[in-house]
Order: structure tokens, then C-alpha cells, then sequence
């Protein structure tokens, strides 16, 4: 699964190509890829092939039923045996001769069985055309080109210019993947938990919130070919922190400036309306972070802002100015933590520690580099340093020189932040093939996919890119379906030629038209005066008088 609204390069991906998809429900599928239309197709001629097959275990049956049947000797053929014969592929006019030619069979035994044997078969064929296209389909995906896979780090960390580059390379997917999250609907919404705000107590007449977070994502929604079940588990916290505030002062005509310093180090940050009309944040992190558990925080920058609302938010808490609001100065920080917990069989590890708890062969070193580049740190405090003044929900609508207090909150600005790194985590492995890469040489910046010869690691190909150019078809299905088409074809034939149940084909209509051309040649059907059609010829005999005998099926 990839939640993107960005068109897979032709180039990202291979067709013809055999692989594992990875299912949540399935686990990992032997699979290959065909181009959409190619798809289609192919499940046309899929859902023919189980109608086919259907068609010869209902005429076996058939034929299986008559050689029994007939084996007494009190029981003779009809023309309904006849027609159920003849339209034994037609299984639903077969339904409607019984019912509307065979009304005098009503009460004879075997007239209900055959009726419901007649509609089981017709239903089997319906469901044979729906449940083969569903196995047969697993999804829009293809194994991943590894030469189109680029995943940037510095390879000198001295490089000002070369990690300014980078960063604004890294921007590209947490663009997209906020994208994504602002127009998401409300089943993507549910693959996030974001709590309700949890008054803790207070601080100087306002509030300390503490707001809890989480998501999980699985191997097949990263699209992991050998890994669909291995688990990201990743919960988190957030408190409103008063105590990071350290003064508010006055910038001459500009308004007021909040300093703060956060656990992490001994910068200052210092805050005002000269950042911009609209709120912004400014994203800090320990340093060194611990493998698990990392604490992290949120600056903001929201004091002085105008608004035409009035909240009581503690981010964004107004007080009336010149018959607006803005914003009061001295708003809490907020100071977070996350876990993140790889899941595999049971055994938990960091991103780091993944090659301890999944075999080697399912998972390569050179993968868990490529997964550590963009996930050994949480992927919310990335994404909105790379966002920087976009990260907030409330700066995404502002009105000119001002923004919409009353409908901005923590719990907004965060429930995006979440949301939207989920979406970048479940897109972490596809978007190193949607980078727009610098033009030219770009020597202090490494991609970590290639060998020192330029060729892809071993490894880091094992993921499945997600586009609707592609289709993924099970191999299984492909290999089972025309075996079992072919194999009731055989045995129908041979049944019907070499065994007792050969006594059916006696009733194949082509027989008898053939001996009524050679007796009558001159017959043909004509329409009467009546409206209706029948056979007229000459020399036509007097009809033979009825029968007694025991119509049969």
C-alpha cells in the first residue's frame, strides 16, 4: 500500500518479472507482474477458463446421472433429459426449460433434486467467475527497479552547502505525504490514534495537557516482499512544558519576543511575529538520541499573532487587541517522547537491531541502512523539521495578516503530524524512487543503494513499488486455473468416449438433426399462421400416439 498522489515512474519498476507480494492476510504471495491492461485481459480469460470448468464437472454429472438412471429398465428418456443434455453449458435455460416444460414432473422424485442440482451448478459458475479474478488479482504493484532507487546521505558531515542540498531533497516526500493527509478520508484517518487532550493539572491559571499518539505499520503496507508481518509499532506523548519558557521581552515597535531552552542543549530560541502572520514551530531532539524511547519537543512561534477568533487553546490563547485577538505571549513548549518497536515473530528490536531478530536471507544489512536512514529518528519530528513553516494545521489557512485562533489547536496541529508520518513511514521505501535528483556531481552527498561501482547493493531491491500501470498476478492461480480447465476437459472426454457414461452422447441434438436431414431432406422450419415456428416437410407422418412410459431427466 502507498499513499501517494504521485504517478510511479515507468522506469521505478519491472514487468515480467517474478516476485513475493506482501499481504497482510496472505503473507507473501508468489507473484507476477503484468502491465494493468495485460491484467485485464488475463483475468478475462481466467474467469472463461473456471466458467469452462464448471461446465465439464456439471456435464460428468450430468452424464453420470443418466447411466444410472437408465440402468432400470422402466425408465425412458424425455425431452427434458434431452434438453438438460444439450444445454448443459447454459445452465440458466436449463433452469427455465424445467420449470416451464416439465410443470407435469411436479410430483416424480426426482424433480426437485434436478432443479436444485440445475441452480447449484448455475450458481457455481457465477461464483467460480468472481472468487478466480480475486485470487488471481492481488493488487496494483510491481517488484521495484533497483537501478531507479536513491537514497541520499552526506558522506562528509563538514559540507555545509552538501547538507543543505540534502535537506532540501529530504523535503520532497514529507511534501507529498502531508498532501496526502490533508485530503485524507476517514479509513486512512483511523490507521492513526490520536488521544484527546488529558488535563494533568495546572501552571499559572492555564493548563498542562498531556495528548497520547500512535500508529502501526506493517511490512506489506511498506511493501517488504519477504516481510509482510514484521511490525513498526510507534507510540508517543506529548506534554505542554511551561518551564522551557524563559522570558518575553520587547522588540521596539515589533512586538514581543518569547525566548526559550530546551532540555536538549544550551541554545536559545527566540520567537515573534516577525517568523510570519501564521504560526510556525521549530522542532528540537536529544542529542545523541537513544536507540528507543527518544525524547523530542515543539517550539512555537505563535505569540503577537492577529486572529479574528478567540481561543483558549494553551498554544494558541488569545486575549482582545483593537477589536480582534492575538495570541499571549509565554506559550508552553511541547515536550514528547516516542517509541518505536520493530516486531518480528514476537522478538522486538530497534530499526538498528532489526538484523537480530529476521534472518538474513529475508532481510539484508544493506535493507536495514536503507530503513534506519529515514526511521532511526521519529518520523514526526523529520518531517515537520523539513516542513519547517508548514508543519502546523493552523498555518495552513491564514488570512492575510492574520489566522483562525478559534479553530486551531494542539490536538489539530498534532493529529496532522501523525498522520502525515505515518503516511511518510508506510512510504518510506517507495519514495527513494520519486526523488528529483540534483543536477550534476554532487560528491559529498552518497547515495547509500549503490556499491563503490556504482551498482545496487544486494537486498535493497526487495520491496514492491505500488502504481496503477501494473498489476501483480498470483502465480499459484495462474498454474491451478487452466490445470483444472484442461484436466476436467480431458476427463469429460475421455468419460464421454471410453466409458459407460458414454451412453449421454446419444442425446447430442446435432445426432438426430442429422438423421432427420437424411429422412427428411427437404425439412425445415417455417412460421405458421399462428406466429408460431415449426418443422414442415413432405410426406409428413401421422404423429406416433403418446407414450406411458416414465419421463426422465
Amino acid at each position: 500500500m502507498v499513499i501517494s498522489q504521485v504517478q510511479q515512474p515507468d522506469s521505478s519498476f519491472m514487468l515480467l518479472e517474478r516476485f513475493m507480494f506482501p499481504d497482510n492476510n496472505r503473507g507473501a504471495v508468489d507473484a507476477v507482474a503484468v502491465s494493468a491492461e495485460s491484467g485485464r485481459h488475463i483475468a478475462s480469460a481466467y474467469t472463461i477458463m473456471s466458467t469452462m470448468t464448471v461446465v465439464h464437472i456439471w456435464g460428468i454429472m450430468i452424464a453420470t446421472g443418466f447411466y444410472f438412471y437408465l440402468r432400470n429398465p422402466k425408465n425412458k428418456v424425455s425431452d427434458i433429459s434431452v434438453s438438460l443434455w444439450n444445454k448443459r453449458a447454459a445452465t440458466q435455460q436449463s433452469i427455465q426449460d424445467v420449470l416451464l416444460y416439465a410443470r407435469e414432473d411436479l410430483k416424480k422424485w426426482w424433480y426437485y433434486p434436478l432443479l436444485m442440482g440445475i441452480i447449484a451448478a448455475w450458481a457455481a459458475g457465477i461464483v467460480a467467475g468472481i472468487f478466480v479474478p480475486s485470487k488471481l488479482f492481488l493488487g496494483n504493484a510491481a517488484p521495484v527497479n533497483a537501478a531507479s532507487i536513491y537514497a541520499p546521505i552526506l558522506s562528509s558531515a563538514d559540507n555545509i552547502t552538501a547538507f543543505i542540498d540534502l535537506f532540501a531533497l529530504d523535503v520532497q516526500p514529507y511534501l507529498r505525504a502531508t498532501g496526502a493527509a490533508l485530503i485524507a478520508n476517514e479509513t486512512l484517518r483511523g490507521k492513526v490514534s490520536v488521544g484527546q487532550p488529558i488535563i494533568l493539572g495546572e501552571h499559572t491559571n492555564q493548563t498542562i495537557q498531556r495528548i497520547d499518539y500512535g500508529y502501526v505499520v506493517t511490512g506489506a503496507e511498506m511493501g517488504l516482499q519477504h516481510l509482510p508481518h514484521l511490525q513498526l509499532a510507534a507510540n508517543g506523548s506529548c506534554v505542554t512544558e511551561y518551564s522551557w519558557w524563559q522570558k518575553t521581552e520587547q522588540l521596539n515597535t515589533s512586538g514581543l519576543q518569547d525566548t526559550y531552552r530546551s532540555p536538549f542543549g544550551p541554545r536559545l530560541y527566540s520567537v515573534s511575529a516577525l517568523d510570519g502572520s501564521a504560526p510556525s514551530a521549530q522542532f528540537v531532539i536529544q542529542n545523541p538520541p537513544p536507540a528507543r524511547n527518544i525524547s523530542w519537543g515543539i517550539i512555537l512561534s505563535s505569540v503577537d499573532r492577529l486572529s479574528a477568533t478567540e481561543s483558549d487553546d494553551p498554544w494558541y490563547q488569545t486575549i482582545p487587541y483593537e477589536g480582534m485577538f492575538k495570541v499571549q505571549p509565554a506559550r508552553p513548549a511541547l515536550s514528547c517522547w516516542q517509541d518505536d518497536v520493530w516486531t518480528y515473530s514476537g522478538m522486538p528490536a530497534s530499526v538498528r537491531e532489526l538484523e537480530k531478530i529476521v534472518p538474513s536471507e529475508l532481510l539484508s544489512e544493506h535493507m536495514v541502512r536503507l530503513l534506519a536512514r529515514t526511521l532511526r529518528l521519529p518520523v514526526v519530528y523529520r518531517l515537520g523539521s523539513h516542513l519547517g513553516t508548514t508543519a502546523l494545521e493552523s498555518a495552513t489557512a491564514p488570512i492575510g495578516s492574520t489566522f483562525n485562533a478559534g479553530g486551531s489547536s494542539i490536538h489539530k496541529d498534532l493529529e496532522r503530524l501523525v498522520l502525515s508520518s505515518y503516511i511518510a513511514t508506510v512510504n518510506t521505501l517507495t519514495d527513494t524512487t520519486l526523488y528529483l535528483r540534483p543536477e550534476g556531481e554532487t560528491p559529498s552527498i552518497t547515495n547509500i543503494a549503490l556499491d563503490s561501482q556504482s551498482q545496487p547493493l544486494p537486498g535493497v531491491d526487495a520491496f514492491v513499488v505500488y502504481t496503477s500501470k501494473a498489476t501483480a498476478l498470483s502465480v499459484t492461480t495462474l498454474i491451478v486455473v487452466p490445470t483444472l480447465a484442461l484436466g476436467t476437459l480431458v476427463l469429460s472426454l475421455l468419460l464421454l468416449k471410453f466409458s459407460p457414461l458414454r451412453l449421454a452422447t446419444a442425446m447430442e441434438v446435432i445426432e438426430h438433426f442429422q438423421l432427420l436431414r437424411e429422412d427428411y431432406g427437404d425439412a425445415t422450419i417455417k412460421r405458421g399462421s399462428d406466429g408460431k415456428s415449426h418443422w414442415e416437410y413432405d410426406n409428413m407422418p401421422p404423429p406416433p400416439p403418446k407414450s406411458e412410459a416414465t419421463n426422465i431427466t
